[in-house]
């Protein structure tokens, strides 16, 4: 059994025949979405991402989009765009925005001075000592932030009836 906490590497390791297809009679009910269909892996659990906001903040963004606002300027953190869930988030924008407009977003979130951080929890930690406004984290890592220090609020992003919907990580 191999227990990931991100989706990509199951299908890498079925790629590359080190695994063998397992049905476990407990995820006969799950939809297909969830599971593999030959066998090699099923979802077992998922993890949002959402935005951790300062509590001090007089606006909270309520939205990704956010990042590419100038009002926002200066003041957002990111964990590693080329990492794990974020990596994963940002690929799901380009699937569904295409490159085009996925890039824009992009460069437009480059040119206002969005801060990098090695990663979601130490995003989630610049937020809760006010270094930054807002940053998007796995669900754990904002728990944890908000545990640690009330300064912090925890947002579904995108809920809206034209939001992008809050991205979810499935756990393989």
């Amino acid at each position: 059994m191999y227990w990931a906490n991100e989706p990509i590497h199951p299908d890498q390791l079925k790629a590359l025949g080190i695994t063998q297809p397992y049905f476990s009679p407990n995820g006969m009910a799950l939809p297909a979405m969830f599971k593999d269909e030959d066998g090699h892996w099923t979802a077992f659990s998922a993890r949002a991402r959402v935005l951790v906001v300062n509590s001090k903040s007089e606006a909270k963004p309520d939205s990704i989009l956010a990042y590419a606002d100038e009002r926002w300027k200066g003041k957002a953190v990111l964990a590693n765009p080329l990492l794990n869930t974020t990596a994963f988030n940002l690929t799901a924008l380009f699937d569904r925005w295409g490159n085009k407009r996925a890039w824009e977003f992009l460069n437009k979130v480059k040119s206002l001075g969005v801060k990098t951080s090695s990663g979601n929890a130490d995003s989630a930690l610049v937020v809760a000592s006010g270094q930054a406004e807002f940053s998007l984290v796995d669900i754990d890592d904002g728990l944890e932030a908000a545990r640690r220090n009330g300064g912090v609020e925890i947002r579904y992003p995108d809920q809206g009836t034209e939001g992008l919907g809050t991205f979810m990580v499935a756990m393989r």
